[in-house]
């Protein structure tokens, strides 16, 4: 099953497993995956730096 709507997408878990097992979707389905948990990390939290700044940090961090 696939209804797509003006703003939403909506697959089977059926489908999702499916496409999830087979090695050239997988990637997509983490990024999708990844991306909600991100987002639902952004309204969560009270403080969130830019990735450039956090990857400056490490690596001053790593040359101490």
């Amino acid at each position: 099953m696939l209804e797509i709507n003006k703003d939403t997408v909506i697959i089977s878990r059926k489908k999702w497993d499916e496409l999830k097992k087979n090695d050239y979707y997988r990637e997509i389905i983490e990024v999708l995956e990844d991306s909600e948990e991100l987002e639902k990390a952004k309204k969560e939290t009270t403080s969130f730096i830019k990735l450039k700044d956090y990857i400056n940090k490490r690596n001053k961090n790593a040359k101490r």
